[in-house]
């Protein structure tokens, strides 16, 4: 089939789109040629959103054609209207299966979708199709029907012309089939019924439930070849003949079963007859005219029909717009719904970090309070107490530590004697005997102990002291013993004993202190002004080694340096860096190895956290 493109001359009548973009009908491309079934493909343009399927095109109805100027000729009711897509875009395809003897169409096509309405005008040529000449000449030498009896000279003439140089015949409610094939048979090497059932299939659209007695008016029919119609069985194609006509109940307008392909003249004749009645004719034109008013009334209720579908596809897509548009709402609200929850959450955050805040401040305060506090207690803790120097200077000194602790000792042994001798009974020999050797001795050392009690008074700072009190250190070692004899030794050897051994204790106690020393004997009188006399036995009173008061010396020394490295710590706590280094540096110089180790540690942080 010859493809060739027409000239396309469109024009636009008006238009009821509702779009700014309207949907268009574009180029048209020709695929038959004239006396060929139409078959034209025309372009879809500009879609947009609108789908393919809501898609309607059909020919316009008659008025329109009226209001054009252009005459609705019934072949354009029988033409098929086709929407398909495919990779080259959108078409609407118009076929027939009429064959087309006009070289030029023109006719006005509608267009709906469901938010407009376009009426367009399109005229269409076809081109001659090309045939091989020397089949055209072969059949046109050969006659159609020599048998056949026109009724008139005129019909003769219209027929014979019919024959040479048109392949295709049109149909109208006076013919019949039977008729037809008689007047396009070959040659009478065929049968009618023949010819007949070849023309009907080359031409099925044109019969109505398939049967030859119901053919269509205003169809245009192809005319078979030879051999087409010699491709049937006669037989067979007389059985077919007879069973269509049963069907209908009506008589058989072909020949009898047993005709013979020459026989067929008279039968022939009598079709002719039927050709030239006039009454025939007055009836096919009253058909003609009836079949306008049918296309009329048809085309109008394609009309309504067309209307009544693009209410509905509006409605349709109305509804799927509110449809649409719940959905936006309803993701609307879903969204509106969490950023509700957000900012709850972001609002119990804040209330949190409120929270935080606010202990974060009453920590704050708490802590400048207690800043407040240590500062005004600093000063107290940097300028130490008289007490603090006086201890200072003690622990300092190794001598005047050992003083006063012989002093403590000394007050702890008065204290136990007073007790021991509160509950000692009276003896009258002991005091004689002590008030005895109190006299013995009063004579010469008198002033002795004058002068010990003098020292003793002014080393505690007490000037108010109401009793004297006499101290005797009698310390010995291997067969050395000293002791206050009853038995009448030398006040005078007792006396330089007792001063020597009392410088010794006082002023170089390392040197003259031994590990066998067994005891220590304390014997001490004390007059007072009221004239009466103490007398104090220490013999029961015992140091069993010197190493005792040594150990009470060491302790005493860690107990301090573990104080000073306690006040070390507190110092760094308040701030104070620089006493607290101070501190250190006394503690690494006296303290242990232990605690010179921790002392150390401890001065490397600070030094670390001020730089």
């Amino acid at each position: 089939m010859l493809r060739k493109t027409a000239v396309l001359l469109t024009l636009q009548l008006f238009s009821m789109a509702t779009q700014v973009h309207a949907l268009e009908l574009g180029s048209v491309t020709v695929e038959s040629a004239l006396n060929q079934p139409l078959q034209v493909r025309i372009e879809v343009i500009q879609l947009g959103s609108t789908r393919l399927e809501d898609v309607n095109i059909q020919m316009a109805s008659q008025d329109v054609f009226v209001d054009v100027g252009i005459d609705r000729v019934g072949f354009l009711s029988n033409i098929r209207f086709d929407v398909v897509a495919d990779n080259t875009g959108n078409y609407v395809v118009l076929s027939t299966n009429q064959i087309v003897q006009d070289p030029s169409l023109s006719f006005v096509l509608e267009t709906r979708w469901p938010s407009g309405r376009q009426l367009s005008m399109h005229t269409v040529s076809l081109d001659l199709p090309v045939f091989n000449d020397q089949g055209v000449s072969q059949r046109v030498q050969q006659p159609v029907s020599q048998v056949l009896r026109p009724p008139s000279s005129n019909s003769s003439s219209a027929a014979s012309a019919a024959s040479e140089e048109i392949q295709t015949i049109s149909t109208s409610a006076a013919n019949s089939l039977s008729e037809i094939a008689v007047q396009v048979r070959p040659n009478e090497s065929v049968t009618v019924e023949q010819t007949m059932l070849a023309i009907q299939e080359l031409n099925p659209d044109a019969f109505n439930d398939g049967n030859i007695n119901r053919m269509r008016s205003g169809e245009i029919l192809r005319v078979p070849n030879l051999v087409e119609v010699q491709a049937i069985d006669p037989r067979e194609a007389v059985t077919i003949v007879n069973r269509q006509n049963r069907q209908v109940h009506v008589e058989p307008l072909a020949a009898p079963v047993d005709a013979e392909p020459g026989q067929s003249a008279p039968q022939q004749g009598q079709l002719s007859l039927i050709i030239g009645d006039p009454g025939a004719i007055n009836a096919s034109e009253l058909s003609d005219a009836e079949n306008d008013e049918y296309d009329r009334r048809v085309a109008e209720l394609e009309n309504q029909l067309a209307l009544s579908q693009e209410e509905a596809d509006r409605a349709r897509i109305e509804r799927e717009e509110l449809d649409s548009r719940l959905e936006d709402l309803e993701s609307q609200i879903d969204s509106a719904q969490e950023i509700l929850r957000l900012q709850d959450l972001q609002l119990a955050q804040l209330q949190e970090s409120l929270l935080r805040a606010a202990v974060a401040a009453t920590e704050a305060r708490q802590a400048a309070r207690a800043a407040e506090r240590a500062t005004a207690e600093q000063p107290i803790a940097r300028s130490p107490s008289l007490l603090d120097d006086i201890l200072r200077i003690v622990t300092s000194n190794t001598l005047m530590l050992i003083i006063a602790v012989g002093l403590i000792i000394s007050l702890l042994v008065s204290l136990l004697l007073r007790r021991n001798r509160a509950n000692k009974p009276d003896d009258d020999e002991l005091d004689e005997l002590a008030e005895k050797e109190f006299d013995d001795a009063s004579n010469e050392g008198d002033s002795e102990y004058s002068k010990g009690d003098e020292a003793v008074t002014e080393e505690t700072g007490s000037d108010d002291v109401a009793e004297e009190v006499a101290l005797a250190f009698d310390i010995g070692g291997g067969d050395d013993s000293s002791t206050n004899s009853e038995k009448g030794e030398a006040q005078e050897d007792g006396e330089k004993t007792i001063d020597d051994e009392a410088t010794k204790a006082e002023f170089s106690p390392e040197e003259s202190v031994v590990d066998d020393v067994e005891a220590v004997s304390f014997s001490a009188d004390v007059s007072s002004d009221s004239g009466e006399v103490f007398n104090f036995d220490l013999d029961e009173v015992e140091i069993e080694s010197v190493a005792g008061i040594e150990e009470v010396e060491m302790l005493s020394d860690d107990e301090e340096v573990a104080t000073k490295l306690e006040l070390a710590y507190a110092y760094q706590k308040m701030g104070d860096v620089d006493g607290a280094k101070e501190i250190l540096r006394e503690v690494i110089s006296e303290g242990t190895r232990e605690q010179m180790k921790e002392a150390k540690t401890l001065l490397e942080t600070i030094d670390k956290v001020s730089d």
